[in-house]
């Protein structure tokens, strides 16, 4: 049951995300790819409460709180962990597994239901790899450019023209029609009879970022006018298609370390993007972007790149995802691709190259609504001079920050040939009639914390030495990169660390394997918990190419502070000729190595 529990909680946090829990107590600014706001937990005049999506962690710099969803909510709500799971379940429409039979119950069909999906995603890459029924879908691969490489990367599969395929198959692992019915993958009949969903078709796993499989979406081979192109899993336990990405589970790694992310709108959009290395690319699941795709795309990147279909429908689905995005706090471009083009045939046609040209050309929101807004409007008479401009007010008016929509109105007038005071004022005009509407509408609240003000009495002002700064980059190379882990443990002894950080190096060193919120959050000793948060939420760029750089840094100004500490005491006066000679063999010792190793 522990490990169930455990398997719960995981599923319970990576449903939810943490600005958007933070963001009903507190009024959060994005800095970087940060939020900040003034700490619930202290009273203080300058922000320093920083909530990190990425790792899904909070911290005050002045107070030293910090934690999770389910630690935050305990903090801010005063409630027991026990509760602080519970509020969040219900918000994530989870039920939480306890002694109630059916909660044991809920947790155990989940776990069946990704069973079932792994089993059947087998299943279908098995008939398409290694089955002649395959052949029909693997000549169809192939004419797009897609080789057997990509289909064991992607973990394509393809559905048997049968109505029993997949469903004789896993009532064979002995599932029950009605749990297969639950997963969406076996429909029920007005003859009562159980067939299956997918049937000659293209089959495309839907992953979450943690690689399991969610869902499948279906692309028909043969035109077929009574049947749809695609078909999709339907809405089951496990799978919310406006919570997920298509891709996400290939794409994390490259948006976190370039901070950008393209978004396209078909499954061979996404694979076609990675086949040629274009590694930060999504898709929406179906061309509508919702909030929860948006929050969960600032978790990784700060600037987002549209890039759907250039049809009316793909510019539709465009203007509808713009807003989305930036309310989530991310800076937003659009890619104009060639009419009546999508992503995948521009890439096959053009190459990887031309594609990056179209990413440097592309435009930012406010420039993409001005374009489409003025579409089909001729601002050479008079009534389209007005229809035009009463758009771009509606437009500008939108713009919060004074100075951008300053230079926008300058550069609107000057190109459309309008008179920036007569805009200026027509777009002020209409900013105060939308503050005046939203007067009367309701207003966040933000709850406030009469918990008493902690001080860190021992907070040092004074800037870090070269070896604390190194440090703190390694540490955060550890945290952030778990695959170069070993490397690190391996060359470097926790030892070697200042008095500032050996306690967390070693704590690090020996959680190297399970360095999770849960484990951070049950740490002892305060201090340690939050040094180890502090470094969870800042964001020390460090790439993981420059990591075997940075071991030698380290051990370089490691050596150089050892030989200082040695020569400090070779001036002492007090000096026996023992000691003397004992120091004068160690600093020669690592003089010698310094030089070996080229340090």
């Amino acid at each position: 049951m522990g490990s169930s529990f455990e398997k719960f909680l995981d599923e319970l946090k990576g449903s939810l995300d943490i600005v958007d829990l933070v963001s009903d107590y507190v009024d959060l600014k994005k800095v970087g790819k940060n939020y900040v706001g003034l700490c619930p937990f202290h009273q203080e005049k300058t922000p320093s409460f920083t909530v990190n999506p990425e790792r899904q962690f909070f911290y005050c710099f002045g107070c030293g709180v910090g934690g999770d969803v389910i630690s935050f909510l305990m903090e801010i709500e005063n409630i027991t962990f026990k509760e602080s799971v519970k509020m969040l379940a219900r918000r994530s429409g989870m039920e939480v597994p306890g002694d109630d039979p059916r909660h044991r119950q809920q947790l155990r069909e989940r776990e069946k239901l990704f069973k079932i999906n792994h089993l059947t995603a087998k299943f279908y890459h098995y008939l398409l790899l290694e089955t002649d029924q395959g052949l029909k879908a693997i000549n169809y691969l192939k004419k797009r450019g897609f080789t057997k490489k990509d289909i064991k990367k992607f973990g394509l599969g393809y559905a048997p023209d049968r109505w029993d395929g997949l469903l004789k198959f896993l009532t064979g692992k002995g599932f029950e029609e009605g749990e297969l019915v639950k997963a969406g993958l076996v429909l029920l009949s007005n003859n009562n009879n159980y067939y299956d969903r997918f049937r000659d078709r293209l089959i495309f796993p839907i992953f979450n970022s943690r690689g399991e499989v969610l869902a499948f979406g279906g692309r028909l081979i043969d035109s077929d006018e009574s049947q749809p192109k695609y078909l999709n899993s339907p809405e089951t336990p496990v799978f919310n298609k406006g919570k997920n990405l298509y891709g996400l589970n290939w794409a994390k790694h490259e948006m976190r370390k370039s901070s950008e992310v393209i978004i396209m709108e078909g499954y061979t959009d996404v694979l076609r993007a990675h086949q040629m290395g274009i590694n930060n690319v999504v898709a929406s699941l179906g061309t509508a972007l919702t909030s929860e795709q948006a929050r969960l795309i600032a978790r990784y990147s700060n600037l987002a790149y549209i890039s759907y279909d250039a049809d009316t429908a793909g510019t539709k689905a465009t203007l509808r995802g713009l807003d989305i995005l930036k309310n989530a706090g991310l800076n937003v471009k659009v890619v104009d691709l060639p009419q009546d083009s999508d992503p995948d045939e521009y890439l096959r046609k053009k190459g990887v190259d031309e594609f990056y040209t179209l990413l440097e050309e592309a435009v930012d929101l406010v420039e993409f609504k001005i374009k489409q807004g003025l579409e089909n409007i001729d601002l050479n008479n008079v009534q389209g001079k007005i229809e035009g401009t009463r758009k771009l007010v509606k437009i500008l008016a939108t713009l919060e920050d004074r100075i951008e929509r300053e230079i926008y109105i300058q550069n609107v007038s000057d190109k459309f040939n309008l008179d920036p005071e007569i805009l200026k004022s027509e777009v002020e005009k209409l900013i105060k009639i939308n503050k005046n509407k939203d007067k009367n509408s309701s207003r966040r609240y933000t709850k406030k914390s009469n918990r008493r003000y902690f001080t860190n009495k021992n907070n040092k002002t004074n800037s870090f030495r070269s070896i604390h700064f190194i440090e703190e980059k390694l540490l955060h190379a550890f945290i952030d990169f778990p695959e170069l882990r070993n490397t690190i443990v391996n060359e470097i002894n926790t030892d070697m660390f200042s008095k500032e950080y050996q306690e967390v190096a070693e704590f690090l060193w020996e959680n190297k394997d399970s360095l999770k919120g849960d484990i951070i959050n049950n740490i002892e000793s305060k201090v340690l918990r939050n040094k180890v948060m502090e470094l969870m939420i800042n964001n020390k760029t460090v790439q993981p190419e420059g990591v075997e750089r940075l071991i030698v840094n380290f051990k370089e100004e490691n050596v150089y502070n050892i030989k200082v500490g040695l020569y400090k005491k070779l001036q002492e006066n007090n000096l026996n000729v023992n000691r003397l000679n004992k120091l004068l063999i160690n600093f020669q010792k690592l003089s010698g190595n310094h030089r070996k190793e080229g340090l």
